[in-house]
């Protein structure tokens, strides 16, 4: 109702663009679209170096199954669901271990949850980091469970 009243729509792509005016928000002629602007080259790089030193610095095995999760540590991220999914998949797949790249407001009691479902040696709290790009490549599935997401890459 409110791109009516405004001058510029913008989306972070033109596919964004699309599916707004699929469903009937906006005109073309409003629509701009502003990328990212994340340079994602560090993300294209050979996986094997970063599988070895992640798992490694995890004190894991070199065929242990890592999962992912990159994101502020607060409710809207749902982090708790990602380690639900664990306990879920905790038989299945035995050698598989949850990471958690990030902190926030839930960091202490995603830990008491992790400690209660059983799982305080597959999930792995690593803070804050620098090395995102490694991290990703070294990850074999990536979830993103967020409630909310403004820019998911």
């Amino acid at each position: 109702a409110c791109a009516r009243f405004s001058a510029r729509l913008l989306c972070l792509s033109d596919e964004l663009g699309a599916q707004f005016l699929a469903a009937k928000i906006g005109e073309p002629s409003q629509f701009r679209t502003v990328t990212l602007g994340v340079d994602l080259t560090p993300f294209e790089a050979d996986e094997t170096p970063a599988r070895k030193s992640v798992r490694a610095e995890l004190n894991l095995d070199k065929n242990a199954i890592l999962i992912g999760q990159i994101s502020r540590l607060a409710p809207v991220k749902n982090a708790k669901a990602t380690l639900e999914a664990a306990k879920i998949l905790e038989n299945q797949f035995p050698n598989a271990h949850f990471v958690f790249v990030g902190d926030g407001e839930s960091r202490a009691r995603l830990g008491q949850l992790a400690g209660e479902l059983g799982l305080q040696n597959r999930a792995h709290f690593l803070g804050i980091r620098a090395d995102i790009a490694r991290l990703n490549l070294a990850f074999d599935c990536v979830v993103l469970p967020s409630f909310q997401e403004g820019t998911p890459v």
